[in-house]
């Protein structure tokens, strides 16, 4: 087993124990998941894997996160942004 895989295996693990997690192995060395949250609040640290690129939606509410250097991210309803090795691109529903 590659030892770059191991940290991505893990958290499947982990996540897939406290929320609604479906994973997918597209191809080798991808791997496709996804995970649902819902409820008021949800609270989760973890460290970035540099080997991940991120999609977040947010369907329904609101959404935050409080990233390690400081920075806050919010999404509304429909906003999305992805994620990869600590460079963010977000895309908002609404520019007004």
């Amino acid at each position: 087993m590659n030892n770059e895989i191991v940290p991505l295996e893990k958290s499947d693990q982990e996540f897939s124990q406290k929320y609604h997690l479906a994973s997918y192995d597209l191809y080798e060395g991808i791997n496709l998941a996804f995970m649902s949250l819902t409820g008021r609040k949800q609270t989760d640290t973890h460290e970035p894997l540099k080997h991940i690129l991120e999609i977040n939606y947010c369907h329904k509410g609101r959404i935050g996160w409080k990233m390690a250097n400081g920075n806050s991210i919010y999404l509304g309803e429909h906003d999305f942004f992805t994620a990869h090795n600590g460079i963010l691109f977000c895309f908002y529903n609404n520019f007004t």
